[in-house]
């Protein structure tokens, strides 16, 4: 594929991240590290032929989500997320949650994982409509590891020695 518009990093790295399913023909490619630390996508409706810069971040992009025909979700590690709802043609920032990564179930429902603190309080969360978000999941809820019987690799590793220090920290 000729990667024609696609602006390229020093080491050039380009992932598909998307494709969407009931439409081979398009899908959505990230260039890693174009200027500087700054990851660009694009969206080709044609295969690959040409591609559309859709959205420059200054940031690593973590997932690229075609919920339907309409929504596209990316995520981020640091930033937060962005979404479309013109089948990926064009994006704005999502307020809240700070999505760094978002997944959608059989059943069409998303799950997602954001800050753990201030503002979101949620580290996993769940979404019907990609625009409110439940909290599933917050690691202070994390109530201690699987009971293992003592003398097992399991039990000594886990449970003796990292738990007490992952406590401590959330």
């Amino acid at each position: 594929i000729a990667l024609t518009n696609v602006q390229l990093g020093s080491t050039p790295i380009v992932t598909v991240n998307a494709i969407d399913p009931t439409n081979p023909l398009v899908f959505f490619l990230v260039s890693i590290g174009t200027n500087g630390t700054k990851e660009r996508l694009y969206r080709t409706a044609d295969g690959g032929m040409t591609f559309v810069e859709v959205l420059a971040v200054a940031d690593s992009i973590t997932d690229v989500l075609i919920v339907d025909s309409s929504t596209v979700i990316v995520t981020t590690v640091t930033t937060g997320a962005h979404s479309s709802s013109d089948g990926g043609q064009t994006f704005a920032p999502i307020a809240s949650p700070k999505l760094a990564c978002v997944g959608k179930r059989p059943d069409g429902s998303l799950t997602g994982c954001g800050p753990n603190w201030d503002p979101d309080f949620m580290a996993v969360g769940e979404s019907t409509d990609a625009s409110r978000w439940e909290k599933i999941f917050r690691f202070v809820e994390l109530a201690c590891p699987v009971e293992c019987p003592a003398g097992t690799a399991q039990h000594d590793m886990c449970a003796v020695e990292l738990w007490p220090g992952l406590q401590q920290q959330f």
